[in-house]
């Protein structure tokens, strides 16, 4: 995740950490909704200019899209849709 969107879901979760904010975003789950987000392709996202976008459809989160921007090469989380 880049540093905003890192910065973003700690406030949503008023977590110390990215890491205990993702820990607070997926403990209502079940093992096998976790299963399935593993799942989750990012590494070949539709791309519109310097973004990508990575099509979600139904998940145990309600989320709809995750948009990336491209760092280096590397494809990291700007924002949750």
């Amino acid at each position: 995740m880049t540093r905003t969107a890192q910065v973003e879901l700690i406030a949503v979760y008023r977590t110390e950490d990215c890491p205990a904010a993702i820990g607070e975003l997926l403990e209502p789950l079940a093992p096998d909704q976790r299963g399935w987000l593993e799942d989750t392709e990012t590494r070949y996202p539709a791309i519109k200019g310097r973004l990508g976008y990575v099509e979600l459809g139904d998940n145990p989160l309600g989320l709809t899209q995750l948009v990336l921007v491209d760092v280096d090469g590397t494809w990291l989380i700007t924002e949750l849709k």
